[in-house]
């Protein structure tokens, strides 16, 4: 909505009425319909994913699994180095080299059990899933368990890569003002449209300039964006996904205003 390529069919609108009587009509987002049908595209992403334990385990791994959060990192991080100093103090309580090496090889099993119950129990008492923070195993059979833990994911990943869609507000410099200043303002900018003004002001677009800007052949006007250029640093008058107004169309000049 906010780049003016949302599909009609997740567009809902209302009418509002200003304190003047000046009716105005909103257009927002249908977030509930938005989220349903990612929802089902998401899903399909995820059985993409679950052909096979090891194509699973290389998605899992390398992109949905949680980060454990850096305050439970850290007390993981001291008890790793707690169990990790015990196991070699019992190292040196062993009588021969045989002993030795029998007893690291246990110890060693014992140290990774204690690490993941110690694990498991910070992270459950953190209200987090431990689940969502293990590796997976390209070896292993895909349980309901995972299934269930990738199609969360790939929605999560979804919803986080695209949070301005779920953010419904109206931007306070897009919407069009009441009847009494309307007639002022678009007077003037219909008078320079009729002088073939190289630029004729337009309401901002999230919260950046925009003008109507007249072709180098002067046969239309182009709604362009003071913005970006593809992450460059540098910035230029980009067009906006909007029809042109063709000069002397004073019919599609008042519906863009």
């Amino acid at each position: 909505m906010q780049e003016g390529v949302l599909n009609d069919k997740y567009v809902q609108e209302f009418i509002r009425t200003g304190e003047d009587g000046f009716k105005q009509r909103v257009q927002t987002a249908n977030t509930v319909l938005i989220k349903a049908d990612a929802k089902n595209a998401t899903d399909v992403q995820a059985s993409s994913y679950l052909v096979s334990p090891s194509v699973a385990a290389t998605a899992w791994n390398n992109n949905f699994i949680r980060t454990i959060p850096q305050d439970i990192q850290e007390v993981l991080d001291l008890e790793t180095n707690r169990l990790t100093r015990n196991m070699h103090e019992q190292y040196n309580l062993a009588y021969s080299w045989d002993q030795t090496e029998v007893l690291q090889k246990n110890l060693q099993e014992q140290l990774l059990v204690d690490l993941q119950a110690f694990k498991e129990k910070t992270l459950t008492e953190a209200e987090l899933n431990p689940k969502e923070y293990e590796m997976w195993s390209g070896d292993q059979p895909i349980t309901p368990e995972q299934t269930k833990l990738m199609k969360e994911g790939t929605m999560r990943s979804f919803m986080d890569n695209n949070k301005n869609l779920f953010e419904e507000k109206l931007i306070g410099n897009s919407e069009r003002p009441f009847k009494g200043d309307a007639a002022v303002e678009i007077s003037k900018q219909l008078a320079a449209f009729r002088a073939l003004s190289p630029q004729v002001k337009s309401n901002n677009i999230n919260n950046k300039p925009a003008f109507w800007i007249l072709t180098d052949d002067k046969k239309a006007y182009e709604l362009r964006q003071y913005n970006e250029i593809d992450d460059t640093g540098q910035m230029d008058w980009q067009l906006v996904g909007v029809a042109p107004i063709a000069v002397g169309d004073e019919t599609a000049f008042n519906a863009a205003f």
